[in-house]
Formats: structure tokens, sequence, C-alpha cells
């Protein structure tokens, strides 16, 4: 999922927890305010131009569904259940990720890192090996 679509799943969430509102009762048109709005808020490049396609996407993946049935493109747009469930569970994550201890932050960097962490193993031992052959050591 890319930073637009998370930018526009969250504006939902939070339009439902700002308003006291259920999903069912959100309904958003993204007018050129709306999509300024999720743009200073969310670090984002949301023009009417790309909209469509990450609209399209979270149609595809049914994490937001229309309910006009005309011809209203990106208007009256509501979050599912589903896209409910992914802004939660990113937000989860990342307070998580924000909570952690100095010892699981060293752990997961050297996890994320563990080929450069062994390339430069390999290399010290290399080293190591030389000098001893040549006497250094």
């Amino acid at each position: 999922m890319t930073k637009e679509e998370k930018a526009i799943l969250s504006y939902f969430v939070n339009e439902m927890e700002s308003k006291g509102l259920t999903k069912n009762s959100v309904l958003i048109t993204f007018s050129d305010a709306v999509l300024q709005e999720i743009n200073n808020n969310y670090s984002t490049s949301l023009n009417d131009e790309n909209l469509d396609t990450y609209i399209n996407k979270l149609l595809a993946s049914e994490h937001i569904k229309q309910r006009c049935m005309s011809g209203c493109k990106n208007s009256n747009l509501q979050i599912t259940s589903k896209g409910v469930a992914v802004i939660t569970s990113l937000r989860a994550k990342e307070e998580l990720l924000q909570n952690r201890t100095f010892l699981k932050r060293v752990s997961d960097f050297i996890d994320n890192h563990k080929g450069i962490i062994s390339l430069i193993a390999i290399v010290l031992a290399l080293v190591s090996f030389v000098l001893r052959l040549k006497g250094i050591i």
C-alpha cells in the first residue's frame, strides 16, 4: 500500500474519530480543499490526475466503496470495515515501533541488516587471517 493510499484511508478514519461517527455515517467527496488538507496533513502529493488511480486501487481492494451509483466520480465514498482494520493495524504497528526499548531497536537493526553485518564479519575475519599469515598479529 502506498503512502497516498494510507493517507486517504487515514483521512476517512480521522473524520470518523473527530466527529464521533461510525464508518457508515462518513461519506467523503474529494474536492480540491479535501485534497489540499490531505496533502498538508500527510505530506503527500495528491492531485486530480493521480487521485483516480489511488481511489480505483482502494475500490478494487474493497478498502472503500462508492455509495452513489450514478456518474459521480470520487464523491460519496465510504470506508469499509476492511479499510478501517488496515488503518487500525498500521497505527498499532507504528505505536509498537515507537515504544521499543533501546535493546529491541539494536536487535531489530541487526535483524534488518544481517546481510551487511555478515559481510563486515567476513571482511574482518579475512583481514585478521591475512594479518596472521603475514605474522603481523
